[in-house]
């Protein structure tokens, strides 16, 4: 599927001015959608050719669309779910449309599904087991805005509330706060790029309270290392601390 034109099995009979084009699922068609300041349509197509033929998703109104109002990306099928292995998973969110798994990373179990999602990628709107009309797409584009308008002011507030926990040197307040920004899985919004530096920061602390415990074989000392372990679920440091547990 080559970036910047019409993908798919071919247009036969069909008129160039009902062809919509479509973007492959890359960090660069990304980077389109940011400098165009435009939301993305992303469909995931089932398993056939009925679903690559540009006939199936054609339509004046559509290509209109595409050439005007949004970033259109096609995803190839994969049946592939297999999940990253739990020692490699950070809970920091990343940018699901330019990763190795799309179809994973949005929970796609029908066929076609239409995830309409910011220039991040961020879906706030989804369509799945049948076609979206032109009518319907144009009016999930000019809500994504104020969606993410909405998004940030909701991360911005639990982190406000984080920073307040952390001026406090209560981190394990300030990381619930925290870890509850990056459930939310949204990516690129100025809230969430702070909630990840304020991540880090949290994290150092953790690594140096870790290197402050003792000798690892006495019982106490163990004692509190599970202790902080049980504070940092779901993080890198959970996984540092039981491979120190081990050792």
């Amino acid at each position: 599927m080559a970036p910047g034109g019409a993908a798919g099995g071919g247009g036969g009979g069909l008129k160039p001015d009902g062809i919509v084009t479509w973007q492959s699922a890359t960090s660069k068609t990304l980077e389109k959608a940011a400098n165009e300041k435009k939301p993305i349509l992303i469909y995931f197509p089932g398993e056939g050719k009925e679903y690559e033929y540009d006939g199936y998703f054609y339509g004046k109104d559509l290509k209109d669309l595409s050439d005007n109002k949004a970033v259109f990306v096609r995803v190839a099928y994969t049946s592939d779910r297999t999940p990253l292995p739990y020692a490699e998973q950070s809970p920091v969110p990343l940018k699901k449309l330019s990763g190795d798994n799309p179809s994973r990373d949005y929970n796609v179990t029908q066929y076609p599904t239409f995830v309409v999602a910011d220039q991040n990628g961020n879906e706030f709107f989804r369509v799945a087991g049948k076609k979206p009309g032109a009518r319907d797409l144009e009016g999930f584009f000019a809500e994504v805005p104020k969606k993410v308008e909405d998004a940030n002011t909701r991360l911005q507030r639990n982190l406000d509330k984080a920073k307040e926990f952390w001026g406090k040197k209560d981190s394990r307040e300030a990381l619930k706060l925290v870890l509850k920004n990056f459930k939310e899985e949204l990516v690129g919004l100025d809230a969430q790029e702070q909630t990840a530096r304020l991540y880090n920061e949290l994290l150092e602390d953790g690594r140096a309270k870790i290197k402050e415990v003792g000798d690892k074989s006495k019982a106490e000392n163990v004692k509190k290392l599970k202790a902080m372990q049980r504070e940092w679920k779901g993080t890198e440091l959970f996984y540092e601390i039981e491979e120190l547990l081990k050792a």
